[in-house]
C-alpha cells in the first residue's frame, strides 16, 4: 500500500507501491473500487508498474484467445 514519506521542511510525500498479487488481482478484475484506485494511482506514478501490468494484461489476453478456439 502507500508510504508515508516525511522530511524535515516539506509536505508529506506519499510513495505508491503494487505487489504482484495486487497487479494480479487488478488485471482479473478482483478488487473494489479503493484497491482499483490504488493500483492505478501505482501505475500512473511508475513505469515499472505500467509495464508490469501491460504484460499481465496481454497474458490474459492471449489466454482468453486460446481457450476461445477450443
Amino acid at each position: 500500500m502507500a508510504k508515508l514519506s516525511l522530511i524535515a521542511g516539506t509536505a508529506p510525500e506519499i510513495s505508491h507501491s503494487c505487489t504482484e498479487l495486487e497487479l494480479h488481482a487488478y488485471v482479473d478484475g478482483e478488487l473494489n473500487n479503493i484497491e482499483q484506485a490504488f493500483v492505478l494511482e501505482s501505475a500512473r506514478q511508475s513505469a515499472e508498474i505500467r509495464s508490469q501490468l501491460n504484460e499481465l494484461e496481454q497474458v490474459k489476453e492471449l489466454v482468453r484467445i486460446s481457450y476461445a478456439q477450443i
